[in-house]
């Protein structure tokens, strides 16, 4: 979820919506997206649950 802390680790970093965090470790997990907290339907389409 994008303004979501997820932590420091190389998969939580991958899911983060902050490249300022995420460029010192590049590169990271391929294929992640991010969708705007609580937005349900922008979850959906990325593939997440319904």
């Amino acid at each position: 979820m994008e303004s979501g802390y997820h932590g420091k680790t190389l998969g939580a970093l991958s899911v983060t919506a902050n490249r300022m965090y995420q460029d010192p470790f590049a590169p990271l997990l391929p294929d992640t997206t991010t969708v705007p907290y609580g937005d349900s339907a922008a979850l959906e389409a990325a593939g997440g649950p319904a």
